[in-house]
């Protein structure tokens, strides 16, 4: 791919707009940039994979927003969203596999030395290639890219309705709740299972502060430190899991035996810290009720727009 700069697509509401006008641009413009780096704009396949993704979580985190104002149409666009990254989620999650491996190599060098795992990163290398050219060979790229187009067509008729606040908050709501309910669950459970379901909760309640960026408070900028912190450790811990089930799946794909028995034993310590890290971190952020989270959101919005119809109600 050509090695063009492709202009990062602002992730959140300019000054004057009202939230279907900036919504629907956001998505526009998310689309645009995922579309772009299929085509050839990102720095490489891996990279234009990566930003790609990211773009289209960031719409779906939109879309869970507005869930309430879409009606059917919340549906339609999922899917069809869930469906396109899930065709390039196979390139990413081979290429996450060769980082993890990297950052645990780096991690353990004054342990293990610069050298090791190397014939694990092998054959990780060998099965992202084998990933990319069935990419290639099965024109998955503008597979992709072509359908994100026919979604980018449609976003001018989505039925938005719904200004200011009362707009924002039953899915910022819902968002916090899931995810408390989420960390509850894997309090009790830290099962890997359960980690990676409070994730993607995490990481639901974070892109939603992202949109809210130029008004957030100290409250709120302390909230979407701790979620980065947490949604970085969790996938962290999420990718040595997902390593570690490849080796039990596949374990002649996978390198030497003595690189595969020293990297269950490091990856096994590692993932106790980032358990132990994120656990003791959720307590801080769902340590307060939803009504109080919701509320203070809202007391952060209203400073900003004073004028905005429709004041959210309190959560219950």
């Amino acid at each position: 791919m050509a090695p063009v700069r492709q202009s990062r697509p602002l992730y959140r509401f300019k000054p004057g707009e009202t939230i279907p006008t900036g919504l629907k641009r956001i998505v526009r413009e998310q689309l645009d940039s995922a579309i772009g780096q299929l085509n050839g704009q990102g720095k490489n396949r891996t990279e234009a994979v990566h930003e790609a993704r990211k773009s289209l979580k960031k719409i779906r985190a939109v879309l869970r927003l507005l869930k309430k104002d879409l009606g059917p149409v919340y549906s339609v666009e999922t899917a069809q969203l869930r469906l396109r990254s899930r065709q390039l989620s196979e390139i990413r999650d081979a290429a996450a596999r060769i980082e993890t491996i990297d950052a645990l190599r780096e991690k353990f060098a004054p342990e293990l030395g610069v050298d090791a795992f190397s014939s694990i990163r092998r054959a990780l290398v060998a099965r992202r290639e084998e990933f990319e050219q069935a990419a290639d060979t099965g024109g998955v790229f503008p597979s992709v890219a072509r359908a994100l187009r026919t979604v980018a067509r449609r976003v001018k008729g989505w039925p938005l309705q719904t200004d200011g606040f009362a707009a924002l908050a039953p899915g910022i709501k819902k968002a916090f709740r899931r995810g408390r309910e989420a960390f509850l669950c894997a309090r009790e459970d830290p099962s890997p299972e359960n980690l990676h379901a409070w994730r993607r909760r995490v990481k639901d309640l974070w892109y939603d502060l992202r949109l809210l960026e130029p008004l957030r408070p100290a409250v709120l900028e302390n909230y979407a430190g701790d979620l980065k912190d947490l949604q970085d450790w969790l996938g962290e811990y999420q990718n040595l899991a997902m390593l570690r089930d490849s080796f039990a799946a596949q374990p002649e794909l996978c390198g030497e035996r003595d690189d595969i028995d020293t990297f269950l034993r490091v990856a096994g310590e590692h993932q106790a810290g980032l358990r132990s890290q994120a656990l003791a971190l959720g307590e801080t952020v769902y340590r307060e009720s939803t009504r109080r989270f919701l509320r203070a959101v809202e007391k952060s919005w209203l400073a900003h727009f004073p004028d905005s119809p429709e004041p959210a109600s309190p959560a219950k």
